[in-house]
């Protein structure tokens, strides 16, 4: 008993010392975190592209996409994985576009390949707006993950994709772990919910009710079917469920998810003034 308790103390230790250490130095940056929150907020539209496609990076920018989500995971071939993290790092290394978010979804950090994203992305002293957290399941993994980005002395965010049936329900923690958390990332493909859509309001309600306690994006999955008219009535109804913003698979998708969500920038004001900056 007594080592159990032990053991539980000295795991709090532990995370109360992470929090601390990663918190002061977000701190000196708090100007940056304020504006990279409310431009992701303000974001209406986001094109996921593969990183093993990097010819692709600059289209959600010309297709009038508010940013871009390079992706690691799930779009990038195992075998491709290695060339995919050095195509994107160097997108990374070019100067950023006054008003648009570029972001990194990196392989979940439960894996080889996604300790070998964080520790790359570390050393390249590359600078993405954020980094996407596929399969998130806790507050102490945002935490490790903050304090790998403060070793190198970034200003990186990080949004947590919230997907396992259980991350639902600790949505709120998520967004609470640490200052660099600036969205939360619905992601369906793990959910046990097939069929009806409606299956999923729940969940999107929840995470958008807990990102918007704490004024932070709250992003939805993209819409995977090629009808341009179910994407136009999922993007209404996610909104009104509390989603300030939509993923998207293709570019012509942006066109329909902007129209949608170009009314919440009346609701932020603030992340509008920032985005025309």
């Amino acid at each position: 008993m007594t080592n159990k308790t032990n053991g539980s103390v000295a795991a709090s230790y532990v995370d109360a010392h992470i929090q601390n250490r990663a918190c002061k130095t977000w701190r000196r940056k708090s100007l940056s975190e304020s504006a990279l929150r409310a431009q992701i907020l303000a974001s209406r539209s986001f094109l996921l592209v593969p990183g093993s496609h990097p010819d692709r990076f600059s289209t959600a920018r010309a297709e009038g996409g508010d940013g871009v989500i390079v992706d690691l995971e799930s779009a990038v071939a195992p075998a491709e994985k290695q060339q995919a993290c050095e195509a994107a790092l160097a997108f990374f290394r070019q100067p950023r576009e006054a008003g648009f978010v570029r972001m990194l979804r990196i392989n979940s950090p439960h894996t080889m390949e996604g300790l070998h994203d964080l520790l790359a992305l570390r050393e390249s002293r590359c600078r993405p707006d954020a980094l996407v957290i596929p399969k998130c399941e806790s507050v102490r993994e945002i935490r490790l993950i903050a304090d790998v980005l403060d070793g190198a002395q970034s200003t990186i965010g990080i949004v947590p994709m919230v997907e396992p049936e259980r991350a639902i329900f600790i949505a709120n923690d998520m967004g609470q772990a640490h200052e660099r958390v600036c969205g939360l990332f619905f992601g369906s493909a793990n959910l046990r919910a097939e069929g009806s859509w409606g299956k999923l309001a729940f969940a999107r309600s929840w995470i958008g009710a807990a990102a918007a306690s704490m004024g932070i994006a709250a992003i939805d999955a993209p819409y995977f079917k090629g009808d341009g008219l179910g994407l136009e009535r999922e993007a209404v109804a996610i909104r009104r469920l509390g989603m300030t913003g939509k993923a998207a698979l293709h570019s012509d998708q942006l066109a329909a998810i902007n129209a949608v969500f170009t009314r919440s920038l009346e609701t932020v004001p603030h992340a509008g003034s920032v985005m025309a900056a």
